[in-house]
């Protein structure tokens, strides 16, 4: 073969492979401890807001928007990542637009169907994980006085427009981390829920989740303190 078509095929080998090559986000995902060279950790993790959380309405119904003081998500992971599951959604402290203070409350928990995963996507700076949240069963019951307006009691999950949640995991030492604290965070960014049956007829159609919640495991497993720092690599 001569060599300027020597050149040209290793060019094109080149070229498949790059293609062929595996994603940032199909990379293997390990949950450690504390830092990038820390033991692998499984068990029971928690998601704790720092700051408010707000929960405003999208699509038809009343414009409400409620900041939640207070406000938990929680189950238990391997250190792969998978075989999640969900065990807890508190909220509390939720003062709304409308001259009232929303009750949110969790139903049909724990979901215990392996159905939450943290997936590794890439380095510092940038996303480093994808916290995804996939419990069907999952209800959220809104009870909202107004001062204008009748009590509404909302309830909201998934259905027909919102399957999942999805939030972005920043690592505790990347530089893109919303907030500059040294804690893993992942980040409800306008994550929807869809209005479900037995609400009553004011309620908005949907509503999205804003905010950011430290990620924490537990230093001593079942001692239900989450004191221990993450981190999430390849």
């Amino acid at each position: 073969m001569r060599p300027g078509r020597i050149a040209c095929a290793v060019v094109a080998v080149a070229a498949v492979l790059a293609q062929a090559a595996p994603a940032a986000a199909d990379a293997p995902t390990t949950i450690r401890r504390d830092g990038p060279h820390g033991t692998a950790y499984s068990g029971s993790w928690q998601g704790l807001n720092s700051g408010t959380v707000r929960v405003a309405s999208a699509g038809p119904g009343i414009a409400i928007t409620a900041l939640c003081s207070s406000f938990t998500l929680g189950g238990d992971v391997g250190s792969d990542g998978t075989g999640g599951t969900l065990d807890t959604v508190t909220a509390s402290g939720c003062r709304n637009n409308m001259g009232g203070t929303t009750t949110i409350t969790a139903e049909n928990l724990p979901y215990a169907n392996p159905g939450q995963t943290i997936t590794y996507v890439g380095p510092n700076p940038g996303v480093n994980a994808r916290l995804t949240i996939s419990a069907p069963g999952l209800r959220l019951k809104a009870v909202m006085p107004m001062a204008t307006f009748p009590t509404q009691t909302c309830h909201y999950g998934f259905g027909a427009t919102a399957d999942r949640l999805e939030l972005d995991v920043y690592n505790r030492d990347n530089p893109s981390r919303p907030q500059l604290i040294d804690e893993t965070q992942a980040v409800l960014q306008d994550e929807p829920l869809d209005r479900l049956s037995g609400s009553t007829s004011l309620c908005p159609s949907k509503i999205r989740l804003t905010g950011v919640l430290v990620l924490r495991g537990e230093s001593f497993a079942g001692s239900g303190a989450h004191d221990q720092r993450l981190y999430v690599t390849p």
